[in-house]
């Protein structure tokens, strides 16, 4: 007589380890796999949508509106075809450091800046324009979306470019992109 298992029961019982330590080896490398994903995917939106930023950045302040104007300090009208959106609120810091009233170029051609960079961006998308520098550092805020500079969204995208105006005075854009 024999006193234990018998053989063939011993094979079974490995058999069965094995394949309980391999079905738990497999979810622990699910888990392990799916939790890095999750901050790889949002790096991976987060640098499209600072590339999609830049782009649209670069596009809108290029583009050139036909048909602009502002009022001067004189009340008389001035003609702004042919610029570019760049140029346009470049010198628009400057004309304010210097005293012109901001309400010609709001009621003039900001609304027009609006409408472009609406045609372009993308739904879903907000936008705004930051332009500062000029003599005395004046700040121009162009939006739909947001009323202040305080109330831009903490997840946002920004793209800056500089442009030269008159006595070497450097004017930042800044144009900020985020999902709405």
């Amino acid at each position: 007589m024999r006193s234990g298992p018998c053989r063939n029961n011993l094979g079974q019982t490995a058999m069965t380890d094995a394949i309980l330590f391999m079905t738990l080896m497999v979810i622990a490398c699910a888990v392990v796999i799916g939790s890095t994903q999750g901050g790889k995917g949002n790096l991976v939106q987060r640098n499209g949508l600072q590339q999609y930023t830049e782009d649209f950045a670069g596009t809108l302040l290029a583009m050139e509106l036909r048909d602009l104007y502002y009022t001067d300090v004189n009340g008389d009208i001035v003609d702004l075809s042919g610029r570019s959106i760049g140029q346009l609120l470049s010198e628009e810091v400057v004309l304010l450091s210097g005293g012109a009233p901001a309400s010609g170029f709001a009621d003039g051609y900001e609304p027009g800046i609006l409408d472009a960079g609406k045609a372009l961006v993308r739904e879903g998308i907000g936008f705004a324009l930051v332009s500062e520098g000029g003599g005395q550092t004046s700040k121009i805020l162009v939006s739909y979306h947001i009323d202040s500079i305080g109330d831009l969204p903490a997840d946002r995208c920004a793209s800056q470019m500089e442009y030269f105006v008159g006595n070497c005075e450097t004017v930042t854009i800044t144009v900020y992109v985020w999902v709405m």
